[in-house]
């Protein structure tokens, strides 16, 4: 029969509010809320079973993931899968990454659709078409299933062509090399050749047919 393992004790947390540390006979401590203090009834001079101090240890790391996911996304908006992604980085297992993601869904503090949305109108303000906002959504982990609805959030796609194309005319000129130019920049941007032809057609006297 294995030997108890000894919870030394149990005191308030330094660092954290409504968290206690449990310092081991071993050495080991490990820091949990109050419910969890609670629930497995600990206390100073405890005697744990494996099982038991088993339980308690997957509960102070997901304890952890969770507190690491909540100030991950304080700091800046991401979508679940980014998030997940980030935990592991920092070293929090798989299982408790995902535990922790799908926990702050539950509380509606991740949305990825809202995200994606947000995503384009930030960069449609930066003047880019769908093609690179398309990039930013697989760089930032949101689900495909969200994209084309998120992209009816674009609009005004041929005025921010124009816009770009006047400023470019206004400090560089007209010629065919600028021209080409012009149109390698906007794809850049994520502005199909369609759309940059169709535009650029208003701009310049002739049939803008040939491939920028």
């Amino acid at each position: 029969m294995d030997e108890p393992i000894l919870l030394e004790k149990v005191v308030p947390s330094k660092n954290k509010r409504d968290a206690f540390e449990l310092h081991f006979a071993s050495g080991e401590v490990l820091r949990c809320t109050a419910v969890q203090v609670a629930d497995f009834a600990l206390f100073s001079g405890k005697e744990l079973t494996d099982e038991e101090y088993e339980a308690v240890q997957a509960a102070s790391r997901l304890a952890r993931a969770k507190e690491r996911a909540a100030a991950l996304l304080a700091y800046r908006a991401m979508s679940a899968g980014e998030l997940e992604r980030k935990l592991i980085e920092k070293g929090e297992t798989p299982e408790d990454s995902r535990e922790a993601v799908e926990w702050l869904s539950r509380l509606g503090a991740l949305d990825d659709f809202e995200y994606a949305k947000s995503i384009v109108r930030h960069y449609s303000g930066k003047g880019w078409g769908a093609g690179r906002i398309k990039e930013e959504f697989y760089r930032r982990r949101i689900p495909r299933e969200y994209w084309e609805e998120a992209l009816e959030e674009l609009s005004g796609e041929d005025e921010k062509i124009a816009r770009f194309i006047e400023r470019r005319m206004a400090t560089r000129g007209d010629d065919p090399k600028e021209r080409k130019k012009t149109a390698d920049a906007l794809y850049r941007r994520g502005f199909s050749w369609d759309s940059i032809k169709r535009v650029m057609a208003g701009y310049y006297d002739e049939n803008c047919e040939e491939e920028y």
